[in-house]
């Protein structure tokens, strides 16, 4: 549904007499302006670059108790207490309400100048907002879900010379809106007061930054870094030194244990006799009860010095006598009846693909230590998967034997992941790795790219020659094995270079190890092998595979390849800030990433070779300059490999 925001008392756009005089706030080289009856904000610097930071956001009203200082307002407007301070931090824009309602702000247009919109959807968007294409991208994607379905929760603005960001400081019951008005593209950011947070603060703050294309991301990063505790790498590692087997190493999932050849050690001997010593192996909620039977592979993984995980979930809940139901969904009927999410209106929420009920975290919170201890005692797994609790899909829940906040609940996530990692001593990982998890986690599976086409009948349609596949057969499941080819829609949306930003890199690569989703593994697609492996080895992270017996000997020669390659970079790497981005070349072809300061990384994701330097660089390749060391290493993918 499209609308340009959502309704309610606050929400109303109206340009009408403003009715009250403008609020100037100065401190450093900015000035802001603003309307305190409509909220209509400015800012300009003192060498004279002025920018719109919100058009007229609420109906013209008469506000109350108005006290201004030099870099500070206060003012009550409606049933909205509202509070704007300016500082080095930047502009910061405040609203109390104590009922339930919504306010809008920002409301944007297309002002002079602007170029592209830098959204942190998956790794990162480069959104040129004028390109019919990329239009089209932003009002398909409306309402966006800013906690759910962005990385981080800010979004950039690029003028020339200039970056404007808004960071949501309350980042839950936010939906970005992108709707056109006339022959412009507008947007807005519209937050909701819910009833069970009464008196609860919104806050936007504003800052400026440079001309870089991932200025977004470093201005979110410090932001962070002062409201957050920043956990980086270095410190997960000396906290469990397990955390080290990362750097370097390939993910693979593996599949068909219980009818590999020889056994599933045989498959984890094939591994190690091929050259990896460095390995994250997954298993699937399917191969965890073999394990448990058979814990042999597990404990040679850990001799050979990989990490093993088993896949973890406490999304959804099922009841005991569902049927096609799936193992981390079975907890018993007391959980069952009383552990699901109700809704604000009283309805249960249902679960993953509408089976069962969405599970309170509070309510697992106990069965979490019986099921970790269980799997433990049988397979000693040095790795945990937990699905879903870092990809910020949130509950509020009206239940009243586990009533909760959203907030509530992702505290109770990270409460869960931490009690995994520290009491345990686990590697521990999630789903999609969303900024609040950075400090929790040590790896995310599916922050490379976001989920798209769920519902598309292109992707979807067996008939369709860009069927992704099935889920069977259970040994090598057609939707993580097929390669297929990708339509030039999702290509050109999700995979042109030229409009990838590694934003979370930059805010988070010397914290959490990321790559991509299990369903879109590095070698899915036909037509993007090669911009995916550049891209990986450009932001610095790992690659990810499926991998069982029957298919060894035609996938794991160009996992090898790769491997040789990415390993003892990432080793070198891993644990280094992402300390600058640029675009090489105005086609933007030619991109280059700088770690800890002083290691660049250069794609080149042209058709013909690019010169840096002293250094010429193919066609669709990867350079790597090391501080001192007289020759670059150069890669060059290859498509070969299973189709």
């Amino acid at each position: 549904m499209k609308r340009s925001c959502s309704p309610g008392l606050f929400a109303a756009l109206a340009w009408a007499a403003s009715a009250a005089p403008p609020v100037t706030l100065q401190d450093g080289p900015w000035k802001v302006t603003l309307d305190p009856s409509t909220l209509a904000t400015s800012a300009s610097r003192h060498d004279g670059r002025h920018v719109t930071l919100s058009r007229a956001a609420i109906t013209a009203g008469e506000p109350a108790g108005l006290r201004v200082s030099a870099a500070s307002a206060q003012w009550r407007l409606a049933k909205l207490d509202i509070g704007a301070s300016l500082s080095a931090e930047g502009f910061r824009i405040t609203f109390h309400n104590a009922e339930p309602g919504f306010v809008t702000w920002p409301v944007l247009g297309e002002e002079p100048g602007l170029e592209a919109c830098v959204l942190p959807r998956g790794e990162g968007l480069y959104v040129p907002v004028r390109e019919t294409r990329w239009r089209n991208f932003l009002l398909d994607q409306s309402p966006i879900d800013t906690m759910e379905h962005l990385s981080m929760p800010v979004w950039g603005l690029r003028y020339p010379g200039l970056t404007v960001a808004y960071i949501m400081e309350n980042p839950f019951d936010n939906q970005l809106v992108w709707v056109q008005h006339g022959s412009e593209l507008w947007s807005n950011l519209t937050h909701r007061f819910e009833r069970n947070q009464p008196g609860a603060q919104h806050s936007m703050l504003v800052r400026f930054g440079g001309d870089s294309p991932v200025e977004t991301a470093l201005l979110f990063r410090q932001w962070f870094s002062t409201h957050y505790r920043f956990t980086s790498y270095q410190e997960k590692i000396r906290a469990l030194p397990d955390a080290e087997k990362l750097l370097g190493a390939a993910h693979l999932y593996l599949w068909g244990l219980n009818s590999a050849a020889g056994g599933p050690v045989t498959l984890i001997r094939r591994l190690h006799s091929a050259g990896f010593d460095r390995l994250w192996l997954g298993a699937d909620a399917a191969e965890v009860d073999y394990l448990r039977a058979h814990p042999e592979p597990v404990k040679l993984a850990r001799e050979y010095g990989y990490l093993f995980a088993p896949y973890d979930s406490y999304h959804s809940i099922h009841s005991p006598s569902e049927k096609d139901t799936w193992g981390t969904a079975q907890f018993d009927q007391s959980l069952y009846d009383s552990g699901g999410i109700v809704n604000e209106d009283g309805s249960k929420s249902r679960g993953f693909k509408g089976k069962g009920l969405h599970l309170s975290s509070l309510a697992a919170k106990p069965y979490v230590a019986r099921r970790v201890d269980g799997i433990l005692q049988d397979a000693p797994f040095n790795s945990w998967f937990v699905d879903c609790d870092a990809t910020g899909e949130l509950f509020d829940n009206y239940s009243s034997d586990f009533p909760q906040t959203k907030q509530q609940d992702m505290m109770a996530r990270l409460e869960r992941l931490s009690w995994i990692r520290d009491r345990k001593q686990m590697v521990v990982g999630s789903e999609e790795g969303a900024w609040y998890a950075a400090p929790a986690i040590h790896f995310a599976h599916g922050m490379m790219t976001p989920l798209f086409g769920w519902k598309d009948p292109v992707l979807r349609d067996a008939k369709s020659k860009y069927f992704l596949g099935r889920y069977y057969p259970p040994d090598a499941p057609a939707v993580f094995f097929r390669t297929v080819e990708l339509p030039q829609k999702y290509l050109a949306l999700y995979f042109d270079p030229r409009y990838r930003l590694p934003l979370f890199q930059v805010a988070f690569h010397d914290a959490v190890i990321t790559t991509n989703h299990w369903s879109q593994p590095s070698r899915k697609f036909a037509n993007a092998i090669v911009t995916r492996e550049l891209l990986e080895l450009l932001y610095g992270v790992p690659p990810l595979y499926h991998l069982n017996p029957a298919q060894f000997d035609s996938i794991v020669p160009a996992i090898k390849t790769h491997y040789a390659f990415f390993s003892p970079l990432h080793r070198e790497i891993g644990g280094l800030p992402m300390t600058s981005f640029e675009w090489m070349t105005p086609d933007r072809q030619l991109q280059r990433a700088v770690f800890g300061g002083r290691m660049e990384v250069i794609a080149n994701f042209g058709d013909s070779a690019a010169q840096s330097g002293p250094d010429r660089i193919p066609a669709r390749s990867v350079l790597v300059r090391r501080p001192g060391a007289v020759n670059a290493s150069i890669y060059t993918p290859t498509i070969a490999g299973p189709k």
